[in-house]
């Protein structure tokens, strides 16, 4: 409900002169008899909706610019230093009055995955999570200034972690891996208005804050875990989509979010859960894509403990890949699901199985790939 217009400048100036003659700037400083006289610099009012205008879920961003002179001016718009279409209106009661409106875009936390899709084989989302009970998120995950959201995760507010994590395994044997980095946080799970970028916590509480709302640690927690959450806990922070399925670079950075991990047990992060990962890496070299979601059964038990309950402790864990030819055809899917206080992993199941599987653990019919990877 938020759009993508992440740093949003508009650019004024003035073309026309006295003598009855249109001039660009370069024209005024060429012609030295040419002089202005009487010009007033613009007044500009950044505007946007706070709730969508229509069934669209788009927020719309205008910027009123009034009081200037002479009476010509050109708006544009930039983002991230690109121009970005928009409509120019002029004002009806004054010629000095313009109101540029910006095209409204989806941001990163909607009501669906439709930034995104890409993230999915077949762009098509895995069904049936949405009912489990809950405030459920869908969160196209972005990093610093990178326009295009690098994987999805569908995140449930009340467990503080992500249901799944959605991406494409780019990386092959051997590649770069980065070290580990500070979890950032999802500061649009906080308000809307916020940047679409994770930020680190001091980062996300001063933006909170220029928002003009009170007590932002409050309103972090109430959404989302933190990273002291896992402090003294025994638990892992588990990627969900981890860093060594992607290149050494922002692809790994962005996985660094508390809205991609959960409590796992650690010798099972650590140990068999890893080398499956491992070994699905192994088989992305024969892919000429892979698709791969990854998530959690939620559980009975939290951290720091089940009275002051701050973050769920999953019951299982269980991922899942599609693998592609270079036809885009489907050549191999299996799924893995692992019990999240030991040391094992059921490995090797079909797509159906796994399906099969998680319908008795989460008590509801869930469906991962279309036509299941076949």
């Amino acid at each position: 409900m938020l759009s993508t217009f992440k740093r949003v400048m508009m650019i004024p100036y003035f073309v026309k002169c006295f003598r009855n003659k249109t001039a660009t700037i370069a024209d005024l400083i060429e012609s030295a008899d040419l002089t202005c006289e009487n010009v007033q610099a613009p007044s500009v009012t950044l505007m946007s909706s706070a709730e969508s205008l229509d069934s669209s879920n788009l927020i719309h961003i205008a910027c009123l610019v009034t009081g200037f002179y002479p009476p010509v001016i050109e708006v544009t718009w930039k983002v991230d230093g690109q121009t970005a279409p928009g409509d120019i209106i002029a004002g009806p009661t004054q010629s000095e009055e313009v109101l540029a409106l910006a095209h409204a875009t989806m941001g990163k936390v909607s009501s669906n995955f439709n930034d995104c899709l890409g993230q999915f084989y077949g762009s098509t989302p895995p069904v049936g999570f949405t009912t489990l009970q809950g405030t459920i998120t869908p969160i196209c995950q972005m990093y610093d200034n990178y326009n295009n959201p690098f994987f999805a995760s569908l995140y449930h507010e009340g467990y503080r972690y992500p249901l799944y994590s959605a991406y494409i395994l780019d990386i092959r044997p051997g590649a770069a891996t980065g070290a580990s980095q500070t979890f950032r946080l999802e500061p649009q799970l906080v308000d809307i208005k916020l940047l679409p970028q994770q930020m680190l916590q001091p980062q996300t509480e001063t933006a909170i804050r220029n928002l003009g709302l009170s007590d932002p640690v409050k309103l972090i927690k109430n959404t989302q875990a933190i990273n002291s959450d896992y402090t003294g806990s025994n638990y892992h922070k588990g990627h969900l989509n981890p860093n060594a399925d992607h290149p050494d670079g922002p692809g790994q950075l962005v996985t660094y979010t508390l809205t991609n991990i959960a409590p796992m047990h650690g010798p099972l992060n650590s140990g068999t859960w890893r080398a499956n990962e491992m070994k699905v890496r192994h088989i992305a070299a024969t892919c000429d894509k892979m698709y791969v979601i990854t998530g959690v059964v939620p559980g009975n038990n939290w951290i720091p403990n089940n009275i002051n309950q701050r973050v769920n402790i999953p019951s299982h864990i269980w991922s899942a890949f599609c693998c592609l030819n270079n036809n885009n055809q489907p050549i191999k899917a299996e799924g893995s699901l692992a019990q999240n206080d030991a040391n094992w992993v059921d490995y090797g199941l079909t797509i159906i199985d796994l399906q099969t599987k998680l319908r008795t653990l989460l008590g509801v019919s869930v469906t991962l790939f279309q036509n299941n990877c076949s």
